[in-house]
């Protein structure tokens, strides 16, 4: 069910884009049909089917996304300023192609397995209990955020900001010290063998 309260134009040099608010779209599937392009703003996506769909160069301001399947959507220069997803699925999604201008997404209880983040900006944004297994977080900058009881196996940490990250609860953690910063990083106890995993430590 899609219910439309507001739907105006405004101009953005040099092409003009459809403007969507305060919408409540329920158990949509555009596997036979194409998301409409435009700004959606304090929107609310429920049970929705958005797997391969192109959402290049659409804009979400203060949109959730609930129980939604996002699976391997199309998302270059797509925008995310202030929106949350809980309970999706967003498996194998290019979050480096997205505009990083104030990226901001809130991710709780997500699938994020293969997704990549590489070189993104995600200060503003947030992580819990997600599984992130086989992720990229390569140059990615996660200073001072929340990313907590959250599954990392295999996640690709490279030349990461950590500094100050909360990563309490951790699973599956592995990351070099010496080649991320993690100062001041918060982290749990059962997850410091993470840290020594290169030397190929025995600890007991």
């Amino acid at each position: 069910m899609q219910r439309y309260t507001s739907v105006r134009y405004f101009a953005v040099h040099p092409w003009y884009m459809e403007f969507f608010d305060d919408l409540e779209i329920t158990g949509e599937s555009y596997q036979d049909k194409p998301f409409k392009k435009g700004a959606y703003e304090y929107c609310t996506f429920t049970n929705c089917d958005l797997s391969d769909t192109d959402l290049a160069e659409v804009r979400f301001t203060e949109c959730e996304f609930i129980d939604c399947n996002l699976s391997n959507a199309k998302v270059l220069l797509s925008s995310f300023q202030d929106s949350r997803m809980v309970r999706c699925k967003v498996l194998g999604v290019r979050f480096d192609t997205t505009n990083g201008f104030n990226f901001s997404i809130h991710f709780e209880d997500c699938q994020l397995d293969h997704s990549v983040f590489t070189s993104v900006d995600l200060s503003r944004s947030s992580f819990k209990g997600c599984s992130m297994v086989g992720g990229d977080l390569t140059e990615a900058k996660m200073s001072m955020i929340k990313a907590v009881g959250c599954n990392f196996l295999n996640t690709l940490f490279d030349r990461t900001d950590l500094t100050k990250t909360d990563i309490r609860g951790a699973q599956n953690l592995i990351i070099d010290p010496t080649i991320n910063r993690i100062e001041g990083a918060r982290i749990s106890q059962d997850s410091l063998i993470g840290l020594l995993s290169k030397y190929d430590l025995n600890v007991d």
